[in-house]
């Protein structure tokens, strides 16, 4: 069954504002913009975990290949990381 409703639509400004992760695409760092730390698991495509900790501001993935990564951050959605 569909619903179908009239009227705004809004995102919450909770998720959308307190966080923020950048450059993505990356060469070698990934920064954090975010009110708190925050704990992260970095996993590769292959599913095994990398690296687990708590991100303060930057995350050094230097030591890594290039290719495709997922970063798991506390309550948050998963986010693809590109490693070039």
């Amino acid at each position: 069954a569909w619903a179908y409703t009239t009227g705004p639509v809004s995102v919450s400004k909770t998720e959308a504002e307190s966080l923020l992760l950048y450059p993505n695409p990356t060469t070698d760092m990934i920064f954090l913009q975010s009110k708190e730390a925050q704990n992260y698991t970095l996993i590769d495509s292959e599913g095994r975990i990398l690296q687990q900790g708590i991100l303060r501001g930057e995350l050094s993935l230097q030591e890594f290949a290039k290719g495709s990564y997922t970063l798991v951050l506390d309550g948050q959605k998963p986010q693809q990381i590109v490693l070039k």
